[in-house]
């Protein structure tokens, strides 16, 4: 995945993701590489959770490689790296912005 899904983007975005990720198969845990996805807001992260959930509903398991820090730092908040099946490997740590 990559690109950047802003607050206008992020149904529709994650809405792809979850059609992509529905025809992979195999055995283990999906594995989805998040390098190079931008999340700039709470809408988008927010969408993130909901898709993961559904991710981890259809799979099983879900690895998320790279992952923005603000998504990865939310899943922890929320417990949901507690719950079997959601493993983070590589997390980004984000340079930090600030409005002026």
């Amino acid at each position: 995945m990559e690109g950047e899904l802003s607050a206008a983007e992020a149904e529709r975005g994650w809405a792809e993701i979850l059609t992509c990720a529905a025809g992979v198969e195999g055995e283990g845990p999906l594995r989805l590489d998040l390098h190079h996805l931008e999340l700039p807001d709470g809408v988008s992260v927010a969408a993130g959770i909901t898709a993961l959930r559904a991710l981890l509903h259809e799979h099983g398991a879900v690895t998320l490689i790279g992952a923005p820090q603000m998504l990865a730092h939310t899943l922890y908040k929320i417990g949901s790296l507690n719950t079997a099946g959601l493993r983070l490997e590589d997390v980004r740590e984000d340079e930090p912005t600030t409005a002026n």
